[in-house]
């Protein structure tokens, strides 16, 4: 383990090193710094890496969504600093963000099934056409189970699997090979 935490540090370092000061105001930049610095951290416990976590981080009040069009993407990273156990945490700033992840969680996910009849939780403007009904958005109520062990999130985790296991219009399950009426011919582009 010592050498993927080498690694991972040495690719940090790296990055910082290569990368100048114009391009972490980019927002992927920006965002993929706040995820390596948040795991960094949760393996570490070294104060530099909550520090560029902290520099990083557009959740500012517990109703701030986790992702934004054009604004921020930093989902994965709340998820592993809400996750991380180091004595050192700024623990006003991981109840801040444990606020946000419940937020997150209904804003994302569960007022969107509350709207519809199926209970499937997704973003509600993403239209189905794109496929996004055929991958469940389940992250946010798990981890709003995760940190606050109320067993009422998995409700809506599994009314949107359900969706995904047959339990919609076309009474189809959409993982291939799974019950009985799947996807027989799949459309994937890159062949």
């Amino acid at each position: 383990i010592q050498d993927y935490r080498d690694s991972a540090k040495r690719a940090f370092d790296w990055a910082l090193q290569n990368t100048d000061d114009s391009n972490w105001q980019e927002i992927k930049f920006r965002d993929m710094r706040q995820l390596s610095s948040a795991w960094l951290f949760k393996v570490t416990g070294e104060t530099l890496y909550q520090d560029f976590f902290k520099t990083d981080n557009k959740i500012t009040s517990p109703n701030t969504d986790l992702e934004v069009w054009k604004s921020h993407d930093q989902q994965w990273a709340v998820y592993a600093y809400v996750t991380t156990d180091q004595p050192t945490i700024d623990v006003s700033l991981k109840t801040r963000l444990e606020q946000a992840v419940e937020h997150w969680a209904y804003s994302d996910h569960i007022d969107n099934a509350d709207r519809r009849g199926y209970q499937y939780g997704n973003d509600w403007w993403l239209p189905i056409a794109w496929g996004q009904a055929t991958r469940p958005r389940i992250f946010p109520p798990l981890m709003a189970y995760v940190v606050t062990g109320d067993e009422r999130y998995l409700g809506y985790v599994y009314t949107t699997v359900d969706y995904i296991l047959g339990a919609n219009p076309l009474n189809m399950c959409w993982v291939t090979a799974l019950g009985e009426k799947s996807p027989q011919h799949v459309m994937h582009l890159d062949s």
